[in-house]
């Protein structure tokens, strides 16, 4: 009886090890998480919606001339406000699907991340779409005495295939042929309304000019709709010229807010996507639209992406680096 006591003792005092070093253990991979995070806002416009998918993000971070890992740096999401301190090893964070909200006629963006390491320019990746566990997010951060006084790289990603189709779906009804989305004079337009001009708020001017991209000559007639007001507009030859809010605003800090996003079309052409063209208070541009032809690589759109406002982008970067622990300079 005494050696079956002493074993029983033994196995629950085996037991209560096992279970204190298990949540030991847990804590401490909490913690590691937790200093990870180093700045989270927990009031984020949208976040209580996000409650489905989330995924892992790898992060693999190099120096553009030497291909050498970089042992620490920073990535800001402003998204989520959120700042994470990640190294060459410990290069992992866990984040929703983006983009997440539903389809309605406005494109949805991927994520915008700020990398940043002490001695490197900071690099914006605009559009970065997270869609599938384990994507791995590459990028290489450049010295700053390297390069022509600017005060940051970025980096325009391709868009991501499933925004565009439900962009498209939401607009077109599906013209028959091979191209999905080829205009025909039976192509029908939907779910647009005409334009409402609003005179108490900033207003720019776009002179639209549609053209073949072969012959560069104009297009008799074309026409565009703004997807963030979810407006159509004829554009005929000789150009028109359309007045718009001015965006982006730019009003909160710590958000990154991007330009238009436009679906141009005529008959016979397939429609092109141009993201973030930007429209200034008072200001009038002139923009020139080339449309292509279906062609043998069975394309169904054409895109084009456009750089973000220079002060917006600065702004940014000050408020996310300019009290960070990571020593830098924005101009």
């Amino acid at each position: 009886m005494t050696k079956r006591k002493i074993i029983l003792s033994s196995s629950i005092i085996a037991l209560v090890c096992l279970l204190a070093f298990s949540v030991y253990k847990y804590n401490s991979a909490q913690n590691i998480n937790q200093n990870k995070l180093i700045n989270e806002v927990s009031n984020i416009e949208n976040k209580s919606n996000i409650k489905e998918n989330q995924f892992d993000l790898t992060f693999n971070i190099i120096d553009s001339e030497t291909k050498e890992k970089i042992k620490n740096y920073l990535v800001v999401i402003p998204d989520l406000n959120n700042k994470y301190e990640l190294t060459e090893t410990d290069n992992i964070i866990n984040i929703p699907q983006s983009p997440f909200s539903p389809n309605t006629g406005r494109y949805q963006k991927g994520y915008t991340f700020i990398i940043y390491s002490e001695g490197y320019l900071p690099i914006i990746e605009n559009d970065t779409c997270i869609y599938t566990e384990g994507t791995i997010l590459n990028a290489e951060l450049s010295k700053s005495q390297n390069t022509n006084n600017e005060n940051y790289i970025e980096i325009l990603n391709p868009v991501n295939k499933k925004s565009i189709d439900d962009l498209l779906n939401y607009y077109f009804s599906e013209s028959k042929g091979s191209n999905k989305y080829f205009i025909t004079e039976d192509t029908l337009i939907n779910n647009v309304v005409e334009h409402k001009n609003i005179s108490d708020i900033k207003q720019g001017k776009w002179i639209i000019k549609v053209i073949d991209s072969d012959s560069k000559k104009e297009i008799d007639d074309s026409f565009i709709i703004i997807t963030d007001l979810s407006e159509k507009y004829n554009v005929s030859k000789n150009g028109t010229v359309i007045s718009l809010p001015q965006k982006p605003v730019s009003s909160d800090e710590g958000k990154y807010e991007a330009g238009y996003t436009i679906i141009t079309g005529a008959i016979g052409y397939l429609p092109r996507i141009d993201h973030n063209i930007l429209m200034y208070d008072n200001v009038q541009r002139n923009i020139i639209i080339e449309l292509v032809k279906p062609n043998v690589n069975n394309a169904y759109f054409s895109e084009q992406q456009h750089k973000s406002d220079k002060n917006e982008i600065t702004n940014l970067l000050k408020y996310y680096l300019g009290n960070s622990t990571y020593k830098v300079s924005i101009k």
